[in-house]
């Protein structure tokens, strides 16, 4: 029976975060938008880039944990405290709730953003043979997005920062609605 209330308690906390966190994002979408009626999609992203690099940090603390041995090169499930909940650093709402994240949180919410703002994005995960050597073994998340007729990549987290770059190709797994 314990277990039961926990559990939806648990329930609760996080239908409220998932509630906080869908009108945060609507929020940001609408004073994107709300700037200039005349605004392109390609001027949207721009602004939308440049918010996120002013205002959401990655955790960089993240780097000093082991990564598992099962092969895929994930951290581990970091979480940080939250209204009586815990929320992963690699899930949607760190990023926009806590203003720090990780490439998998980074993307996820992105997408969520572009969703709201008419741009149609894709979330890419993979190992990326386009970062330095030491990290093309280890896992990757990043956007997509299709503008003028085409995708381009564009990458959020620091180390990894793009643009608008030309796409990212080998082995990635598209994930149309987040990971």
């Amino acid at each position: 029976m314990t277990f039961e209330i926990k559990h939806k308690n648990i329930d609760k906390n996080m239908q409220l975060v998932e509630q906080e966190y869908q009108q945060t994002i609507k929020e940001i979408a609408n004073n994107l938008k709300s700037t200039n009626s005349f605004i392109t999609k390609k001027e949207l992203i721009k602004k939308l880039f440049d918010w996120w690099q002013e205002n959401i940090q990655y955790d960089n603390t993240i780097l000093e944990q082991p990564r598992n041995n099962n092969g895929t090169g994930k951290y581990p499930n970091i979480t940080y405290p939250y209204k009586n909940t815990l929320i992963l650093a690699s899930e949607k709402y760190a990023p926009i709730l806590l203003k720090k994240g990780i490439c998998e949180s980074f993307s996820i919410a992105f997408k969520d953003i572009c969703d709201l703002i008419g741009v149609e994005c894709k979330v890419i995960s993979s190992g990326d043979s386009n970062v330095i050597s030491d990290y093309k073994k280890y896992a990757h998340a990043w956007n997509e997005v299709y503008i003028d007729g085409k995708y381009k990549t564009i990458d959020l987290t620091p180390n990894f920062l793009t643009f608008m770059g030309d796409l990212r190709t080998e082995k990635f797994t598209i994930h149309e609605n987040g990971l």
